[in-house]
């Protein structure tokens, strides 16, 4: 499991991610500001999936595991002991919103996401700051580069998603592999072109075949009706 949002700390040692309670890193620099009582969103992606996996947040103002406390997303997801689904499939982006304690007020926070799986638990950190100072909303949420402006993250031009957290195919495309994607599209049209001709055309010939066989029967149906006329004798009516 890799954290995402708000930004984990670096020098990661990853033979150290089962050490309580940061994965064997120290504190840094503060990655996010945010406000006491506030929405916040924690991200992540999952590398190798456990299919019984499960994930705890948790916060506080020292480094140290007893003193943290536990936050539920708030949607429900988490069970009696604050734990909720995740990491059961290998994904890009996985997040959760939680609600920040609203006296939770420090300059050097932290924020702990454990992973609890039948292998082992992983844990992982960020430090931030909870102040009353007013902060914009998306602050520390825009992932990939992405800047908070006027509440809202804008994504570099490879990237998209309310906190920039989806990749897109930011490849350029050669001449030649545009005129082959071109070449495609026109060969597709044309096919479709030939086939509806096709249709029309078997449709045509359908018409033709009937008309000629009902005139072939109503020829015949005339030479019949003709020859029957010439094998019946003449009758005469005398009037007296």
């Amino acid at each position: 499991m890799e954290l995402l949002s708000p930004i984990k700390r670096k020098d990661v040692d990853m033979s150290l991610l089962a050490r309580a309670p940061c994965g064997g890193t120290k504190s840094g620099p503060v990655h996010y500001e945010t406000t006491p009582g506030s929405r916040n969103i924690v991200a992540w992606r999952i590398l190798k999936a456990s299919p019984t996996g499960r994930c705890l947040i948790r916060v506080g103002d020292t480094p140290h595991d007893r003193d943290l406390v536990q936050l539920k997303p708030t949607d429900g997801s988490g069970g009696d002991d604050g734990s909720f689904p995740c990491g059961r499939e290998v994904t890009s982006y996985e997040s959760k919103e939680v609600r920040l304690p609203r006296d939770l007020n420090c300059d050097a926070c932290i924020l702990q996401l454990v992973w609890l799986t039948d292998e082992g638990d992983q844990y992982r950190c960020t430090d931030f700051e909870s102040t009353t100072a007013e902060v914009p909303e998306c602050f520390g949420q825009c992932l990939n580069g992405g800047i908070c402006k006027n509440g809202k993250c804008m994504c570099p031009e490879s990237f998209s998603g309310s906190n920039c957290q989806y990749e897109e195919d930011g490849e350029e495309k050669s001449f030649l592999q545009v005129l082959m994607d071109d070449s495609v599209v026109l060969i597709v049209y044309a096919l479709m072109i030939i086939a509806i001709a096709a249709v029309f055309i078997a449709a045509y010939q359908l018409y033709k075949k009937r008309e000629a066989e009902k005139r072939r029967q109503q020829q015949v149906g005339a030479e019949k009706l003709t020859a029957n006329n010439a094998g019946e004798p003449n009758q005469r009516s005398d009037y007296q």
